[in-house]
């Protein structure tokens, strides 16, 4: 039986759990067609509980700006509105407020959609920084890797 199960690429168990399949034998056409449904149905439905993440702690709420965005791309118009919505990380981060990306020039590291994180400062740590970078003058905000030239900000995706 080991051998046969090593041919077909199959475990051990596979050829020799029948418990079920004696009970299964004894069933008429239409029953076994139920049972064949019932169990297409839990196995899916089992399929579908492997795939819901687990968190082991509990997720932190996160304010979210719903009028404003960050652009991953040519710029991303926003208000003085500071409207929110609550998300939800497995994660703790000082942050001032959070906005949603959009555009995918910051990709792979930031997706359109996500939702990054803000403090507010004057001025990046180091070249290189990625930060969310507000134009005032045109009235539009970017997340890009930043450094400080002499005559101003070099914005890079």
């Amino acid at each position: 039986m080991r051998q046969l199960a090593d041919a077909l690429n199959v475990s051990f168990e596979y050829l020799t759990d029948t418990e079920i399949l004696p009970i299964y034998q004894e069933l008429s056409d239409d029953n076994k067609q139920q049972t064949i449904n019932y169990a297409e149905d839990k196995l899916k439905s089992q399929k579908e509980q492997e795939n819901i993440i687990h968190f082991r702690n509990s997720l932190i709420p996160y304010k979210q700006a719903t009028e404003q965005a960050l652009s991953a791309g040519l710029g991303e118009g926003y208000t003085d509105n500071i409207e929110t919505c609550t998300v939800y990380w497995d994660k703790q981060v000082n942050y001032d407020i959070g906005i949603p990306i959009k555009g995918d020039s910051m990709e792979p590291e930031f997706h359109y959609g996500q939702t990054a994180l803000i403090k507010y400062q004057s001025s990046p740590d180091y070249d290189g920084q990625v930060c969310a970078v507000d134009n005032v003058s045109m009235g539009n905000a970017f997340i890009k890797c930043v450094t400080v030239e002499e005559d101003g900000l070099l914005l890079q995706s």
